[in-house]
């Protein structure tokens, strides 16, 4: 085994390691309450941006009666521009709403699949130690998208498993010299 397998054994041994130390109810439990909290806060905000550019399509439509009774000195062509504009606004914020409003809907499926990936991983996590090279390469490409390589063997390690919704840190030292594993945080959310 070469100096590199040596290294990335090492890390994806000690990651694995942690997922089979984190207890299972309570890290899906966090993720779910996380989760389902940042939607409803996001619903809030979404619920306000409809609110506001609702009350603006209002104030248009009310305008634009009054260009109909003669009562303004707005361009029609001008209110017909601020209206159609307003009114997309709306319509894009409802949709937001709508859709946001779904997710805490599906927020048990969502909770399902969290708790289904984590007994994946588990299961990856129990064979991996025992398993032959051709399994671990399989699992390794489930759980890695991409390893760079840098001087002096320092590895930037991309996982396409969100480890850290596990409660897991993907950054950590080698015990293999000065060496440390870098991921990414921006490519762990591409679950598959």
């Amino acid at each position: 085994m070469s100096k590199l397998d040596n290294i990335i054994d090492t890390v994806v041994k000690e990651l694995l390691k942690g997922i089979t130390d984190v207890p299972k109810d309570i890290i899906i439990t966090e993720r779910y309450l996380a989760l389902s909290e940042d939607y409803r806060k996001q619903l809030a905000v979404a619920k306000n941006t409809l609110k506001l550019h609702t009350a603006e399509v209002l104030e248009y439509e009310a305008e634009v009666l009054k260009v109909i009774r003669g009562e303004s000195s707005l361009n029609s062509d001008l209110l017909n521009k601020l209206y159609s504009a307003a009114k997309e606004k709306a319509n894009d914020a409802d949709l937001s709403v709508n859709e946001l409003e779904a997710k805490i809907n599906d927020i048990d499926h969502i909770r399902d699949s969290i708790s289904q990936q984590f007994e994946t991983i588990r299961s990856w996590a129990d064979i991996y130690n025992e398993c032959e090279v051709d399994a671990k390469k399989m699992i390794l490409s489930r759980i890695m998208s991409a390893v760079k390589v840098r001087r002096d063997y320092e590895l930037e390690i991309d996982f396409a498993v969100d480890f850290e919704q596990f409660g897991l840190s993907t950054e950590m030292a080698v015990p293999q010299g000065d060496n440390r594993v870098e991921v990414g945080s921006d490519v762990l959310a591409r679950a598959g």
